[in-house]
């Protein structure tokens, strides 16, 4: 008999990538995939096109002006019918991409699905509550396997054996050499300083626009979605050392980093939605041998004066554009590069032991 999986989320599924990853492997073993999720969109699934799995969906139409009542009616709600589908299917094996899904549905995986589902924690979520805190406890402690994007988060989840597994996805080698190869032709002046992604940290991203503020040896460029605030921030302000570029396709990602001297990731701190997190582009400064910028007091920091690729610039310092000048013209490329390829090849290694998790889970190893 053909065994049968599903993947259980509280948002839709296009917007986890990771997802990919177990989807992809569950495919691969010629095992049937089920997608058990809440669809916020309301547009009866359409938004999450992923071949070859069966959709099985709550809709509740969810914005970010829905009101808190709403959003706890949609999660009582959408937990019912997750807990009713796992009741009624009698899956090998669950995966949950949130922590509080696994929470939601611990009833059912007591009774039938011991040491038979995985639980995935990208964020922080509630861990300051002690209640939520035990329940994690109790879930994990019943999981095959449970799997952190970030050793820090070990921080402020209950003590277990995790697994990691980086948000890394590496580029294609011709596109990686490509942008590597572009960093020779780039000139000293000024330094390009690039965020490339979806623009969320505004009143940072403000700040950080008025301390280099048309200081001709920087360009501060922000690269998609919600970077239209910004230029109409620069607007009125009268900054000029800047370039803007609102939504983009995945596929014009590297292009972006090809003009870039310095990689922008720097979101803030003091923050447990901050503090632990490895964000993407920590990865794509090692891939593309790009130095990073980074707040200090996070995880970020230490990782990238582990590996010394990047600079820890703090946006309260009145000096700290003089001192990253002076840091960038005074960059060992070879340390840097040696750096850049320890971290990538760390990161390879842990996420091929989380490789061997998913194939444990799939094959009763």
């Amino acid at each position: 008999m053909m065994k049968r999986y599903c993947l259980v989320s509280f948002c839709n599924i296009y917007l986890l990538p990771y997802a990919r990853k177990y989807i992809d492997t569950i495919l691969a073993s010629g095992a049937e995939c089920d997608l058990i999720y809440w669809d916020r969109d309301a547009v009866n699934g359409e938004n999450d096109i992923f071949d070859g799995c069966n959709k099985i969906f709550y809709q509740r139409k969810i914005t970010p002006e829905s009101s808190p009542k709403e959003k706890l009616l949609g999660y009582i709600e959408a937990r019912s019918i997750f807990i009713k589908k796992l009741k009624e299917q009698n899956y090998d094996g669950v995966i949950f991409l949130q922590t509080h899904g696994a929470i939601a549905c611990q009833s059912i995986l007591k009774k039938r699905y011991e040491d038979k589902y995985i639980v995935d924690i990208r964020d922080y979520t509630l861990e300051k509550l002690p209640l939520y805190k035990d329940l994690e406890k109790a879930v994990f402690a019943k999981s095959f396997a449970t799997v952190i994007s970030s050793p820090a988060y070990r921080s402020f989840l209950p003590e277990h054996s995790y697994v990691i597994a980086h948000n890394y996805s590496p580029f294609p080698v011709d596109v990686v050499q490509s942008v590597r190869a572009s960093a020779v032709e780039k000139q000293k002046t000024p330094i390009q300083i690039s965020f490339v992604g979806t623009v969320r940290f505004i009143e940072m991203d403000k700040r950080i626009l008025k301390a280099f503020a048309n200081d001709e040896r920087f360009k501060i460029n922000y690269f998609g979605v919600g970077s239209e605030i910004l230029e109409e921030f620069c607007k009125t302000e009268g900054i000029f050392n800047t370039e803007f570029f609102g939504s983009f396709s995945p596929d014009m990602t590297a292009s972006f980093y090809k003009k870039t001297d310095l990689i922008n990731n720097l979101y803030g701190n003091n923050s447990p939605f901050l503090d632990y997190a490895l964000s993407n582009k920590l990865y794509h400064s090692g891939e593309f041998y790009i130095p990073v910028l980074v707040c200090p007091d996070t995880y970020m920091e230490e990782i990238s004066l582990k590996y010394k690729m990047g600079f820890v610039f703090d946006v309260n310092r009145k000096d700290e554009k003089e001192r990253l000048y002076e840091w960038y013209q005074s960059l060992d490329k070879e340390e840097f590069i040696e750096g850049c390829n320890s971290f990538i090849s760390d990161v390879k290694k842990e996420n091929s032991e989380f490789e061997k998790v998913i194939q444990g889970f799939l094959y009763n190893e």
